[in-house]
């Protein structure tokens, strides 16, 4: 199995079904999507609880980036 990347059009999609009240499960086979992995979408990238942001989610995917994520320490 392999994974892949929800689109932009995806996450576009479920943020109008979420705000039309549609269920996750709804929502899975209207994408072609798990359960899980919908789920998992929503959890991570939610503004606050029962909202998501798919804008937030895109800037995050399209923002470069920014190194290794650790800082290191100078040897002076």
């Amino acid at each position: 199995m392999s994974y892949s990347f929800f689109t932009i059009e995806e996450r576009i999609s479920i943020k109008h079904l979420l705000a039309k009240g549609v269920s996750v499960r709804r929502i899975e086979r209207e994408l072609g999507r798990s359960v899980s992995s919908v789920s998992r979408e929503i959890a991570r990238n939610g503004d606050a609880p029962n909202e998501y942001g798919e804008v937030y989610t895109v800037q995050r995917v399209e923002r470069p980036p920014s190194g290794s994520g650790r800082a290191r320490a100078s040897r002076n």
